[in-house]
């Protein structure tokens, strides 16, 4: 009899947790979906969708510069096959940001799976997916028409299947990895920072795990697939680019440590918690070399101080945090009898250590984070379409948004986005701009001639006016310049100047 109401309150459980994981999903998707099309589209986002016009006019994305864009190849194609089934328009593009909405609600059940995988508990696989769900940073990059959450889901699924293939040793699992790593370096390039960790994560199970190793001719099998797919990776990376070490390990430490000091204080205990918790030990020695390598790689190698780097790490972040938690709450004897108030105070200690973090109510717009800037670009060419002449040209830093709002490339602002001076001569291709093709202007002299000579507009916003203070200081006090609309504010603001 007694077994009997055992296994009625099990099912009874299982009852309710599928429709609380049900309910998160659903609540989930619609803050990511809720208003996708209102936020104007941002610098980033329009060399996105330059790529994904050219992929729906060529089947591939060459540029009118001739060159080939290959940055976040798959996630692109997603994009393209979204606008040819739902159509696009600049002022409401919300077909564009649709894939990223279906990724960013598939990391909220990903991460269930992953963590209940790992740690067998389902209150902390739980707890995962909640704070993923109602995050306010999974939340904004799962609204925008880039690569990143893509990127995320698939490399937490190829974690999901590294653990899996090390248990099972099933081939299709090993398959099933190599498929979602590739699947992530093509949503993102920041996926490669991972391969060295998926390497290190395998070889540490092969110590740990005596009992369950390799055999010798699958073990160097293994390592010489997971090599080859490291070095054709990094071969495509060495093509278009150049390999330097920059070392911003000091700004990101200073971020994880200062913007997000109680949630990295916690993730450290998490990781020290788990060197002494003989159960869970394997599994948190997993996470963190999933994310401590690819963290130092992105500290030394990034080009620039780009937080949005740490994005595809943050929910594995998240587990350590969560789990030291729920540590906490099992060792108070009273609740030992109790699992299901060990969950629910566990859940709601993680919503508060969480809570400045979280999200539940509806948005129209989320800042993504400092460098990445989101002035209302809308509503400034909506302006200029409003108030152009048909002879009027059209000066900017960023010429997809010149194309996109206007369907004209106009002239380019020479800008470098890192703020390194070679990056504008690598953008340079035949004296015209690398993404559209458009004419160059160089230097203060060819702006103020251009001011003098002929009648339009200049875009300008808050990073651009910072980076291309010398060219626009004297521009903008010239006789003929106009200010004709301003809003935003810091790196957000933007200004349109009509002459």
């Amino acid at each position: 009899m007694n077994q009997s109401l055992v296994i009625h309150s099990h099912k009874i459980q299982r009852f309710f947790l599928i429709i609380a994981l049900l309910t998160l999903i659903g609540y989930g998707f619609f803050l990511r979906i809720n208003s996708l099309g209102t936020p104007s589209l941002w610098i980033d986002e329009g060399y996105s969708i330059n790529a994904v016009n050219s992929i729906l006019e060529k089947g591939y994305p060459q540029l009118d510069s001739g060159k080939f864009y290959g940055g976040g190849l798959l996630n692109n194609y997603l994009i393209a096959l979204s606008t040819k089934i739902f159509g696009f328009d600049a002022l409401n593009p919300w077909p564009t940001r649709l894939p990223s909405v279906i990724f960013g609600t598939g990391v909220i059940l990903l991460i269930y799976f992953l963590v209940k995988k790992m740690l067998n508990n389902k209150t902390l696989a739980f707890c995962s997916s909640f704070i993923i769900a109602f995050s306010s940073w999974e939340i904004a990059w799962s609204r925008q028409a880039r690569g990143y959450i893509a990127a995320q889901f698939f490399i937490l699924l190829t974690l999901y299947f590294l653990w899996q293939w090390l248990e099972t040793k099933k081939i299709k699992k090993l398959i099933f990895l190599l498929l979602s790593f590739i699947a992530a370096y093509f949503s993102h390039a920041i996926a490669i920072s991972f391969a060295p960790a998926l390497i290190i994560a395998f070889l540490a199970y092969q110590i740990l795990h005596p009992q369950n190793r390799l055999p010798k001719k699958y073990f160097i099998l293994a390592i010489s697939v997971m090599a080859l797919v490291a070095v054709l990776l990094i071969v495509l990376i060495l093509i278009n680019s150049k390999i330097v070490i920059y070392n911003f390990s000091a700004a990101y430490l200073n971020y994880l440590f200062k913007d997000l000091k109680i949630f990295t204080w916690l993730v450290m205990a998490g990781f020290i918690w788990g060197i002494f918790d003989k159960k869970n030990f394997w599994p948190i020695i997993f996470i963190s070399i999933s994310t401590l390598f690819p963290l130092m790689i992105i500290a030394f190698y990034s080009q620039a101080v780009q937080i949005r780097y740490l994005f595809s790490i943050f929910p594995l972040l998240i587990v350590l945090a969560i789990y030291f938690i729920h540590s906490l709450i099992q060792k108070i004897p009273s609740l030992s009898k109790f699992p299901i108030w060990q969950s629910i105070i566990a859940l709601t200690m993680v919503i508060l250590a969480f809570s400045s973090h979280l999200n539940f109510s509806l948005k129209e717009f989320y800042p993504l984070e400092w460098d990445s800037p989101q002035p209302n670009f809308k509503e400034a060419y909506s302006i200029i379409r409003q108030n152009r002449q048909e002879n009027d040209i059209i000066i900017s830093p960023y010429t997809p948004l010149n194309e996109i709002y206007l369907g004209d490339k106009g002239l380019w602002l020479a800008i470098s986005l890192t703020g390194k001076s070679e990056e504008i001569a690598n953008n340079i291709i035949n004296g015209n701009d690398y993404y559209t093709a458009a004419p160059v202007i160089e230097n203060s002299d060819q702006l103020l001639n251009l001011i003098e000579n002929q009648k339009g507009f200049i875009v300008i916003d808050g990073m651009a006016s910072i980076r291309l203070q010398m060219q626009m200081g004297g521009a903008i006090h010239h006789p003929k310049i106009k200010e004709v609309y301003t809003s935003g504010s810091g790196l957000d603001k933007i200004w349109v100047y009509k002459f």
